[in-house]
């Protein structure tokens, strides 16, 4: 199944099939449609980790970003980890002695496409949002929510930073289109740069069309309007409890990024020069102690 095709009929069996109402047996067992219907959605989960291609990586990059797969998402980032595994390994024939001491120096990886640097960028701001959400050291208790947008950029394109090695840099650019810019740019020589569209949410800060315009006009009217632009990531850091407006009903943090996602799978739908627009959720607010 084509990777784009499997993300979809996946986000439909995560709906309908969910994880957490898995049945658990013990001992010997018939199984029965429940147990069939699991089946299924591990079959074809695994299938799309083992496609060792730019669209496999960004298809389970996005559904592990979207937060369908529930309790499943941390296999889901395991899953992320082997699959870019599988991609070197199908890759390696075309690696150099250089590209193997290089990766081994530097600990980082040659990234041999647009597709591969998306999915690269995308496991990297997992790797952010899960050490910030669920680390055993998160400091996002420090973010208060006054916070402004360029520190929490810089803060996010330092980590990028750290992660990237050599494999891509995290830049700014003066001008793009009519006076804007992107707020961050990841660039790898060979590739056209990919813009990171980062913003802050809390209390009186943007509301739902804002960040929808942020996606349509902004990312890919604007940042992503060359022709060789096919990439864009929309980054959005909780650091203060609100709600949000959408069609007449209130929706949290959690129903924005729902909403978000699917603005931006219809903009990849309808836009033909578009690859991947992907949206990803950092929380900040630290949990509450009760």
């Amino acid at each position: 199944m084509e990777p784009m095709a499997a993300e979809r009929f996946l986000r439909i069996v995560y709906a309908h099939v969910r994880p957490e109402n898995d049945v658990r047996h013990y001992g010997g067992y018939s199984p029965n449609e429940r147990d069939y219907a699991e089946s299924a959605r591990r079959h074809l989960l695994n299938g799309l980790a083992r496609q060792p291609t730019d669209a496999a990586q960004v298809a389970l990059g996005n559904l592990v970003a979207s937060g369908v797969m529930s309790v499943h998402s941390e296999h889901g980032r395991d899953l992320l980890e082997a699959q870019f595994d599988v991609a070197l390994d199908a890759a390696r024939v075309t690696w150099t002695e250089n590209d193997v001491v290089d990766l081994e120096r530097k600990y980082s990886c040659v990234l041999r496409s647009g597709g591969e640097l998306c999915a690269t960028v995308l496991r990297h701001l997992l790797d952010v949002a899960a050490e910030m959400e669920r680390g055993d050291f998160s400091y996002r208790g420090l973010f208060s929510k006054d916070v402004s947008e360029p520190l929490v950029q810089s803060w996010l394109a330092q980590h990028l930073k750290l992660r990237a090695g050599d494999a891509y840099q995290i830049v700014r650019e003066s001008e793009v289109d009519g006076k804007k810019r992107p707020d961050l740019l990841a660039v790898c020589s060979g590739f056209p740069r990919m813009p990171i569209e980062v913003k802050v949410l809390g209390p009186e800060r943007y509301s739902f069309n804002d960040l929808r315009d942020a996606l349509s006009t902004q990312l890919v009217g604007r940042y992503m309007r060359p022709e060789c632009v096919r990439w864009g990531f929309l980054v959005v850091v909780r650091v203060g409890r609100c709600e949000w407006i959408v069609e007449g009903a209130k929706i949290d943090y959690f129903g924005l990024l729902q909403r978000l996602r699917q603005e931006a799978d219809a903009l990849v739908r309808d836009s033909p020069g578009v690859d991947g627009l992907v949206v990803v959720g950092v929380d900040l607010i630290a949990p509450t102690i009760s």
